[in-house]
């Protein structure tokens, strides 16, 4: 891998992290706005915030796994132990 790859790389894994973030902030400001927010219909309201949670951990769990690679790239494809 070049030096100007590797860069990109670099970047594109720092660029799904910071993304992969905003997305999982937007997901935990839409639940809590799920929560306070009065529904006709109550269990529509819970199944809703159960999917924006979950989906919220996921991408934290792929930011984990991106700023992983990115530290992994950094020292020459070595992940820790």
């Amino acid at each position: 891998m070049s030096k100007n790859d590797f860069s990109t790389a670099i970047y594109a894994l720092g660029w799904q992290e910071r993304s992969l973030s905003n997305v999982s902030n937007v997901l935990r400001a839409l639940a809590h706005d799920m929560e306070i927010t009065e529904v006709p219909n109550d269990s529509n309201r819970d199944h809703w915030m159960d999917v924006a949670h979950w989906l919220s951990d996921y991408t934290k769990k792929m930011q984990a796994n991106a700023s992983a690679d990115i530290n992994a790239a950094k020292n020459g494809g070595v992940y820790p132990k």
